[in-house]
């Protein structure tokens, strides 16, 4: 436990080993309470976030795990300062108009000097990508019957399912159709414009988010491209959309989706078979909701289709209980006092 810590937390410590304590003990006690008006780890917190020591910022005192943080904290800070005001969004947003979408990234004084912020663009793209993946899995998953139900469904009936509601048109006449992913040299809110007052759970929806990422592969650079792709082998990646927008531009959009379909079924058969392990008994146990048995697919469960955290908003949460950051009444946001001097990002 780190001396500071252990410091504050020595009363309550002290006081666990006793088996009854008098009222002013207790009353000792209060302003280490959760109910307490001021929280006494604050500072602490702050220093620890901020890579803050003794009212200092000394990069050579700082290790990884100070430097992450901190410049977390900074990106999210200048996000704030930059579009905190621009409408009632939140954390993760504004680190995506910030950060993901513009050129601030590379522009803006305080931004271009974070560590790692093409980093989080490229991240921030990717999120896309995934959530838009899981959804569609999700969905399919939806459409199948129970084990014990009579709405199993064979592999045409799920074909079916993401084909029906395609575009009657040819992949390169959907591209043509998808707001551009690039205005001045600089990613533009094709995502964002997608999802505008769409169905999230929209199947079409997420197949366009999906060939966006895949555009994106080959749009991107450094190390927003090496974060945006990943592992390159990974399946399913933006580079694998971006395989198959080559392979199938010409055809039509229902052989698109059929594709999906297929490709969906084998990774998760992929990752079921390296899940598989022996139960206590000796059988072999299968992590999945979806089965095949005889041609057609029964599942034992549905998937959770919520979008996958980047812990952004987690983090601007932390940031606004360590007074760093705040919200107005209408709910935007603003940079405090103590985060302009402690984060060093500006008023």
């Amino acid at each position: 436990m780190p001396p500071e810590v252990e410091a504050l937390f020595a009363p309550v410590l002290s006081a666990a080993d006793a088996d009854v304590l008098d009222g002013a003990r207790l009353r000792a006690l209060a302003p280490l309470a959760m109910q307490a008006p001021e929280r006494p780890e604050v500072p602490w917190m702050r220093g620890l976030f901020t890579a803050t020591r003794n009212g200092r910022h000394d990069p050579e005192e700082w290790g990884p795990d100070d430097r992450r943080r901190r410049a977390t904290f900074r990106m999210l800070g200048r996000a704030v300062v930059l579009h905190g005001g621009d409408a009632v969004l939140g954390w993760e947003e504004y680190a995506r108009s910030a950060v993901a979408f513009g050129p601030e990234a590379e522009t803006d004084p305080v931004l271009r000097g974070v560590d790692n912020v093409l980093g989080w663009r490229g991240l921030l793209l990717r999120n896309y990508s995934v959530s838009a993946w899981r959804r569609l899995w999700a969905a399919l998953v939806r459409s199948i019957g129970s084990q014990d139900g009579e709405a199993d469904r064979s592999l045409d009936e799920l074909r079916a399912w993401l084909a029906d509601p395609m575009p009657a048109t040819s992949l390169r006449a959907c591209l043509e159709e998808l707001p551009d992913t690039m205005s001045g040299g600089h990613p533009a809110s094709a995502e964002r414009q997608i999802m505008q007052d769409a169905d999230r759970r929209d199947p079409v929806v997420n197949v366009k988010l999906l060939l966006v990422g895949g555009r994106r592969a080959g749009e991107l650079s450094g190390e927003a491209r090496t974060t945006f792709l990943g592992t390159q082998h990974d399946i399913l990646n933006p580079l694998w959309v971006a395989r198959l927008i080559d392979d199938f531009a010409n055809r039509p959009m229902r052989d698109l989706a059929v594709r999906l379909v297929d490709d969906m079924l084998a990774q998760a058969r992929r990752i079921a078979l390296a899940k598989t392990q022996p139960d206590a008994n000796g059988r072999m146990k299968v992590f999945s909701r979806v089965h095949e048995r005889g041609g057609r697919y029964y599942k034992t469960g549905d998937e959770g289709d919520g979008d996958i955290g980047t812990r952004l908003h987690q983090a601007g949460d932390f940031a606004e209980q360590l007074g760093l950051l705040t919200r107005a009444d209408d709910g935007r946001a603003s940079l405090t006092p103590p985060g302009a001097e402690l984060l060093e990002v500006g008023e």
